[in-house]
């Protein structure tokens, strides 16, 4: 990146202080357990990340944007390890992809040019999320 670039680089980053559920497939089993707790999640995570853009003065971020989505885990008490049931990382980063997305905080995703998504062991359970993009200069 050069220094040009970052200049022109904004950015958009938040924490959900939980473990979220994560994405799940609703088409005929939307009214499921699982898929209504999916939803709710779903709604609570749309309020929280309008809630920064809106405080970082974004409306919507342009096309292109990327997005990088760090999901920490409480260890297993048993195990000492990332459970299981922290679910897929890449179900994790969809659930923040379609909130930010019904939230209206970004374009649909077919313009997401970069996703980086990782999972590791913390004290608790919580996502860091950040969007970022460059911004055009008028000339």
């Amino acid at each position: 990146m050069t220094e040009e670039n970052a200049e022109n680089m904004r950015a958009v980053s938040g924490r959900i202080s939980r473990k979220i559920v994560p994405h799940v497939r609703v088409g005929r089993e939307r009214w499921t357990p699982r898929a209504k707790r999916y939803r709710a999640d779903q709604d609570a995570i749309e309020e929280h990340v309008r809630g920064v853009f809106d405080r970082a003065e974004v409306g919507q971020c342009p096309a292109p944007y990327r997005v990088i989505v760090d999901a920490y885990f409480a260890p297993a008490k048993s195990t000492g390890k990332i459970p299981k049931t922290a679910g897929d990382i890449d179900n994790v980063a969809k659930a923040i992809l379609d909130a930010l997305q019904r939230a209206g905080c970004t374009p649909d995703d077919c313009h997401l040019e970069s996703l980086v998504a990782r999972k590791a062991l913390a004290e608790s359970d919580y996502v860091d999320w950040l969007v970022y993009w460059h911004e055009e200069v008028e000339p």
